[in-house]
């Protein structure tokens, strides 16, 4: 009886581990706002822009600029 149950148990393992075809993949949606760079009207300056509102009042270079949302989006408070 003891190896009956141990056989049913290791056939339902293996035939989970493969049945990955199976599987629906889910995408889940995410809740952080999308960020986006914004370029100064006049100048070669940018600054992080959240649903489209400044992140900050600050404009940076375009290399700092970058850094900046790469930032926050490594941070968790927005998305690319």
């Amino acid at each position: 009886m003891k190896n009956i149950f141990v056989i049913f148990l290791v056939m339902g393992l293996a035939s989970c581990a493969t049945s990955k075809g199976s599987r629906k993949s889910r995408v889940i949606a995410s809740t952080a706002p999308k960020c986006t760079l914004a370029k100064h009207k006049k100048k070669n300056w940018f600054r992080v822009e959240k649903e489209g509102k400044p992140f900050s009042k600050y404009w940076y270079s375009a290399g700092k600029a970058q850094e900046r949302l790469k930032s926050h989006i490594g941070n968790g408070h927005c998305v690319e």
